[in-house]
């Protein structure tokens, strides 16, 4: 009798103990409970197991990969990846695409620290892919763009603000004004890689590669450019896939009823009114005649870019400045307004704030 109450006390004690965390993202389920009699590295920085389990991984990186536009999760116990990332481009380890070579790193770190996987280990086991994925990184691979698509006209423009600033920053005074998308394609990599021939104001044209990473702030980062002559072979390698016309009049940034922006504008280079990037002192004087009109008809109220889309339906109930220039409103309206500007233009409200001060000579750049 004491045998069998001891027993039962043991199953109660069993039963009572909670099941062992997962070290996979919650929504994979649970890792196969039986396995080849192998033992790899696994994909993911995970560590090492079966075969079973390493393709289990693979299957579930992949489909991620697939339904999340190229995200795939991070191990849970990695914890947040760094907020602050350097600007470059790079395969990431371990099978997650491509990204900053700071995610790189914290992926190296985080593997060896927790799970005692290297790097080296995975290239090893997974050699063929890695080369299959190096592949991928040529130029003019993807799928022809539609060149009137606004995703590809935003992500046309954003490359092209980022080639000023650069000439800004080597002192040149330089004003690019984007007068047509020739031809591109497009690549689904951690988020979707551009690869983009525009025609531009300086008579030349240039080749961008633009990465579109739509739940990063800032959105958009710019990974080649390269002008003139350079672009015809750019343009052979892009193929007649992706050929077509854009034109800046066509998908305008601004609302419709305001027609388009001046093609010919000074040669400073400015915050925006709006919040709708940067560029010439005309465009920005356009900018804000427009505003102060629409201002002035209709009782206080301006458009906002039609790129921002619907402002928030639920809004707090203070009253406050908005930034650039859009009067008064609510402090929702206020933080959606900075964040769109940031996001979908690289503006910010101090740029604009010390272009409307008037100190120093327009906004201050790193």
């Amino acid at each position: 009798m004491k045998v069998i109450s001891l027993l039962a006390a043991t199953i109660a004690v069993v039963s009572a103990i909670p099941p062992a965390e997962s070290k996979y993202p919650k929504q994979w389920g649970s890792p196969p409970m039986f396995g080849t009699m192998d033992y790899r590295a696994f994909p993911g920085g995970y560590g090492h197991g079966s075969g079973t389990e390493a393709r289990w991984i693979q299957e579930h990186m992949g489909q991620e990969k697939k339904e999340n536009n190229g995200r795939i999760s991070f191990p849970p116990a990695f914890g947040e990846p760094p907020a602050m990332q350097t600007r470059d481009f790079r395969p990431l380890p371990f099978g997650y695409g491509f990204g900053s070579g700071t995610i790189a790193t914290w992926l190296e770190q985080k593997a060896l620290e927790l799970y005692g996987e290297t790097v080296e280990e995975y290239n090893s086991e997974y050699a063929v892919e890695s080369e299959g994925n190096r592949r991928k990184l040529t130029s003019g691979a993807g799928t022809p763009v539609n060149v009137t698509d606004p995703e590809v006209v935003a992500a046309a423009r954003a490359g092209m603000e980022f080639v000023v600033r650069e000439k800004q920053t080597n002192g040149e005074n330089a004003f690019l004004m984007i007068l047509s998308v020739r031809r591109g394609t497009q690549q689904i990599v951690a988020g979707v890689k551009y690869s983009l021939v525009v025609a531009v104001s300086d008579g030349q044209d240039h080749y961008i590669e633009v990465l579109d990473q739509a739940w990063r702030t800032p959105r958009y980062a710019l990974l080649a450019h390269v002008a003139d002559a350079k672009v015809v072979r750019q343009l052979q390698m892009l193929g007649e896939g992706g050929h077509g016309i854009w034109r800046g009049n066509q998908v305008s940034k601004y609302p419709k009823q305001w027609g388009s922006p001046p093609m010919i504008g000074t040669m400073d280079y400015r915050a925006f009114p709006g919040g709708y990037g940067h560029g010439s002192g005309t465009e920005a004087r356009w900018i804000q005649e427009h505003m102060d009109q629409e201002k002035k008809e209709n009782n206080g109220r301006i458009s906002f870019p039609p790129a921002f889309g619907e402002p928030p339906a639920i809004q707090t109930d203070d009253l406050r400045p908005l930034p650039f220039g859009y009067g008064m409103g609510s402090g929702t309206i206020a933080a959606w307004l900075e964040q769109k500007a940031l996001e979908l233009y690289g503006e910010t409200v101090e740029e604009y704030n010390a272009e409307v001060s008037g100190n120093g000579n327009g906004p201050q750049r790193k």
